[in-house]
């Protein structure tokens, strides 16, 4: 008999905007569990690690953006086998 679940279904996102304009870029990540929010200025970088991740949309007051955006998925499956 072999039982499996997934473990540490989760995904680390840095953000990194090298832009030099004035503005802000607002991250929203959509998990299973809800919404987050995370917002970095022109010249920040930022990192941030949720579970379940559904879906992420990118938001700016700025016209033009410049930067890096970068997804870490994490994800460990363990496994029981069972035997006689």
């Amino acid at each position: 008999m072999t039982n499996e679940k997934n473990v540490m279904n989760s995904a680390t996102i840095s953000l990194d905007i090298t832009t030099k304009s004035e503005g802000e870029l607002m991250l929203n990540i959509f998990t299973k569990e809800g919404g987050v929010i995370s917002k970095a200025s022109a010249g920040e970088s930022k990192s941030i690690t949720v579970s379940n991740i559904i879906q992420i949309e990118l938001e700016t007051t700025m016209e033009s953006v410049t930067g890096t955006l970068e997804i870490q998925l994490n994800r460990k499956q363990e496994r029981k086998i069972t035997f006689v």
